[in-house]
């Protein structure tokens, strides 16, 4: 499916709004309209994996009315926004081509407005814009997080995948241990021919259902806690045998062990422990 769906996104975006016009179009009107059907047929199908250009480099950008937007080769946008779209103050929708030259890096949280043309062989900073050209470095471009040296596959294949593995089924424990009281605990007697309509029983009884809020409650309150526990402890048990990391560390194993770090406790878990106690 993820590679039919981004091509059924395709044909119906050709089918609605075929080819992006540059323009000012009334808020709300027929063409604003067909874009909007677009964007959410896109993002119920997903842009997939095709591959843009040479040497370019698109991770986590934002980038849409793609018919308008021009990169040329070794461009990398990294976790930036890169829109030919805008709303202008007259409620109208803008939608302006976008000109990026060759070897063009972009900085984490930076925008890039439409109408907009980007000289080659430049690198804007973070949380930048192109109204910030002034502040544009090529100190900058080795501080991309695509520009990090990757962890070696074997590291990854024969450490990684098992401790993620693991700190998963920790993180899962607490739910599981809800569980229990629910297939240990005796309910009403279940009693009929068709299979489904016995589970379906089975499952909403009372005393079941109680069961499974609590497994739904231990898992938010303490699922977060076992996963920082285990990383914790992996962290804790690599620094008494290697050593603290270092700033200046480029070895293997220190690359790889930043890396197992990050891959198991990424942003969206560690959110779900600052929203338990807070982000002091």
């Amino acid at each position: 499916m993820g590679f039919v769906s981004p091509i059924i996104g395709i044909i119906c975006k050709w089918l609605i709004i075929g080819r992006y016009r540059e323009g000012l179009y009334p808020m709300w009107g027929m063409y604003h309209a067909r874009w909007w059907l677009v964007q959410k047929i896109v993002a119920i199908c997903g842009k997939g994996f095709f591959d843009i250009g040479k040497h370019v480099k698109l991770e986590g950008a934002a980038i849409g009315e793609w018919d308008l937007i021009e990169l040329g080769d070794d461009c990398n946008l990294t976790k930036c926004i890169c829109r030919p779209f805008a709303a202008e103050g007259n409620t109208s929708m803008c939608l302006g081509r976008i000109t990026i030259g060759s070897n063009y890096s972009v900085g984490v949280s930076s925008i890039i407005a439409p109408g907009t043309t980007m000289p080659p062989d430049t690198c804007l900073g973070f949380n930048s814009s192109n109204w910030e050209m002034g502040d544009a470095s090529e100190e900058y471009r080795d501080q991309l997080p695509s520009e990090k040296p990757k962890s070696h596959w074997v590291l990854n294949l024969l450490f990684t995948m098992p401790l993620k593995l693991i700190g998963l089924f920790l993180s899962a424990v607490p739910w599981m241990a809800g569980l229990v009281g629910m297939v240990t605990t005796q309910g009403q007697k279940v009693n009929h021919k068709a299979p489904l309509r016995s589970s379906v029983d089975w499952f909403t009884q009372p005393n079941r259902i109680a069961y499974h809020y609590l497994a739904l409650a231990l898992g938010c309150l303490f699922g977060p806690l076992f996963l920082f526990g285990f990383v914790i402890l992996v962290k804790s048990t690599l620094d008494c045998i290697f050593g603290k990391l270092k700033a200046n560390s480029r070895s293997t194993v220190d690359i790889w062990r930043a890396s197992l770090i990050k891959t198991l406790l990424p942003e969206g878990k560690l959110h779900r422990m600052t929203s338990l106690f807070g982000q002091h």
